[in-house]
């Protein structure tokens, strides 16, 4: 009898409490379900203020075989950098025309014309 009265007053005093906990396990769920299919990659691009090298981190969709994630970075860092301080290695308009895995630990990244220039 005192038990029940006493649940009954910790979950209505501490509804909220409740709530809120309930939101956080879902929120939880919920990002390691949507995150299950992404990879975190550092790229580093110039920086135009101190002359060093700058690291930005993106988030892609994980891709299957090693081309296609070699190709989704160069694909990145073509597409440059986020931070306006930093400057891009090639123009944008430069496209990515194929990957090759020649051995295990070599790649052959063929670009258009526009990464010469």
């Amino acid at each position: 009898m005192y038990l029940d009265k006493l649940k009954k007053h910790v979950v209505r005093d501490n509804a909220w409490l409740l709530l809120l906990l309930a939101a956080f396990v879902i929120s939880a769920f919920a990002y390691l379900i949507t995150n299950l299919n992404q990879e975190r990659y550092l790229l580093y691009f110039p920086d135009s203020v101190d002359n060093r090298l700058v690291g930005e981190y993106r988030v892609l969709p994980r891709e299957r075989g090693r081309e296609a994630r070699i190709g989704q970075l160069v694909e990145e860092v073509i597409l440059g950098p986020s931070n306006i301080l930093s400057y891009n290695i090639f123009q944008r308009s430069t496209g990515l025309r194929a990957v090759h895995l020649v051995k295990p630990r070599t790649v052959v990244i063929d670009l258009e014309r526009e990464a010469m220039e």
